[in-house]
């Protein structure tokens, strides 16, 4: 058999001296027979989930690795820094010279080298500060957009859902009001850091804790999240501000003991790019915590993560796990606009499926050490959908993972229209509790290359000739944003050419040039 030294990263660098110790990931050809007793390996609620999605409890992708092998690899490297029974690999250190040699071994299928090429994006919290009308309105909206009225007279609170967060830190979350609930009905269930090696969670980062807070924060009548009743898992991955190169095999080790205590859902408002990767990588199959990401889905968990910060830097798109194919990817949308934010990533991935699936505000109100602040990122949609996602199972219990994800996608406001800038748009429970029966909402008329296209009375726009930054709404009613239609042009290959949102008037009509695209379909969107 021959066997290929795969090497993601290449660079002219210090690196190519062979005394330098470099990070690899090795996957091994199998795991040999071992007794391994799912139910005292894992929570109750792991192996319920598993039975759910019809899956194998002795599976052998949940089989410990070889310690055999393990060791092998280890006596030929400096340091082991993890192993992944879902990779059925080890992550370590050593030397060029001696890495050749585990890769000699006969039970070794792939090496992955690991070099860092830059660094990774993180999302930054506004100063705190006094909550202005607009910020009270961004308050209300950020849950209401998601069918916080329906859910909350429904009874859906996420309630039975346990969900585990990966990030930075969780800062004095055990001291923060709107956490409370979380602390005094026992509803955390499970901590770990994996930085430290310890259980204690709530120092360091407070990125963690506005976070969480988008996903479950609750105080008096105020509601950040809309998951209030879910048990939590909170796992630190990162160690932000000073790049130790260690987050992903974390993230994977996370996943795994996400996994173990019987997580449902786990929102990670992290990812990787061109610290890690290139471009072409992001094609869901490539980055290591991309593949663990659809391991998880199969073992029956929803992964929600944040589509990434870089539409307006060069990079661009989506990081990883944000491109695997079985990942709930989050936009951010502009709640002042209600469309695309400029910094929430675009898709598509790099083999062309469509992401983000899924968006919410990406500017949302989080509870941090210091109170409630104006956070900005997709690492603060992410959550919101999170706890989204945590009610609606709860609503539909018999669902499968991707029969959920399904779910989710399928009540986006723009669906069954998408882009690669709001994936379906923003999930409403609306659609799936009371959907709304829509009748025609505009007009099209086709001529010269151009689609003009005209609302319906009853819909006519609010403002006439505007373009979309005079638009911007000047009241508070963030539930209510410009009237826009969106349009794509999608290719014979299935791939979108161009995609957009224009702000009709409704006398001189809204015009769409497609004279340039020989042959494709174009389709507009407008309220249903």
């Amino acid at each position: 058999m021959i066997k290929y030294l795969l090497v993601i990263f290449i660079s002219i660098s210090a690196y190519s001296q062979a005394s330098c110790q470099l990070k690899y990931w090795v996957f091994f050809t199998d795991k040999p027979s071992c007794e391994f007793d799912p139910y005292s390996f894992f929570d109750a609620k792991a192996i319920d989930r598993r039975i759910k999605e019809g899956r194998d409890l002795y599976d052998k992708s949940d089989w410990p690795v070889s310690l055999d092998y393990v060791a092998s690899c280890a006596a030929l490297a400096d340091s082991v820094s993890a192993v992944s029974r879902w990779l059925n690999a080890v992550c370590l250190f050593t030397d060029d010279q001696r890495i050749l040699q585990i890769n000699d071994l006969n039970f070794v299928r792939e090496v992955v080298e690991f070099r860092p090429i830059g660094e990774t994006e993180t999302s930054l919290c506004a100063a705190k500060e006094t909550l202005s009308p607009h910020q009270e309105a961004i308050l209300i909206a950020q849950i209401g957009r998601l069918g916080h009225d329906i859910l909350a007279d429904s009874g859906f609170t996420g309630k039975g859902m346990r969900i585990a967060v990966f990030d930075a830190g969780f800062k004095k979350a055990h001291f923060n009001e709107y956490l409370a609930h979380l602390f005094s009905s026992n509803k955390i269930i499970g901590t770990y850091d994996f930085v430290k090696r310890d259980d204690y969670v709530y120092d360091f980062e407070p990125h963690g804790a506005h976070v969480l807070s988008c996903i479950t924060g609750y105080n008096d009548d105020q509601q950040l999240g809309l998951a209030t009743e879910s048990e939590f898992i909170l796992i630190r991955t990162e160690q932000a501000g000073r790049e130790r190169y260690s987050e992903e095999e974390n993230w994977v080790a996370a996943l795994e003991l996400a996994d173990k205590l019987g997580a449902d859902i786990i929102n990670s408002s992290l990812g990787y790019t061109n610290s890690r990767y290139f471009k072409e990588d992001m094609n869901g199959r490539t980055g290591i915590i991309s593949r663990a990401a659809n391991t998880a889905a199969s073992k029956g968990i929803l992964v929600v993560n944040a589509m990434g910060n870089d539409g307006d830097t060069w990079w661009e798109i989506m990081g990883s796990p944000a491109d695997a194919d079985s990942v709930l990817t989050v936009g951010g949308i502009d709640p002042w606009t209600g469309y695309h934010t400029d910094f929430s990533s675009y898709g598509p991935t790099a083999d062309k499926r469509s992401k983000p699936n899924v968006c919410a505000f990406g500017h949302a109100m989080g509870a941090g050490p210091k109170g409630l602040h104006m956070v900005s990122g997709t690492s603060f949609a992410s959550p919101l959908v999170a706890g989204y996602a945590a009610c609606i199972w709860q609503a539909y219990p018999d669902l499968k993972v991707m029969e959920l994800f399904d779910k989710i996608t399928q009540s986006g406001n723009l669906y069954p229209y998408y882009d690669y800038a709001h994936g379906t748009g923003v999930p409403d429970a609306q659609a799936l509790f009371a959907p709304e029966v829509v009748d025609t909402t505009f007009d099209v008329r086709v001529f010269a290359g151009n689609a003009v296209v005209t609302l319906r009375k009853k819909y006519a726009a609010p403002v006439d000739g505007a373009d979309l930054h005079a638009a911007r709404i000047n009241s508070y009613e963030y539930g209510r944003p410009p009237v826009l239609v969106y349009y794509h042009i999608e290719n014979s290959d299935g791939v979108l050419e161009e995609y957009g949102v224009i702000l009709p008037d409704q006398r001189a009509g809204g015009n769409i040039n497609f004279s340039q695209f020989k042959k494709g379909t174009l389709r507009i969107f407008f309220k249903g």
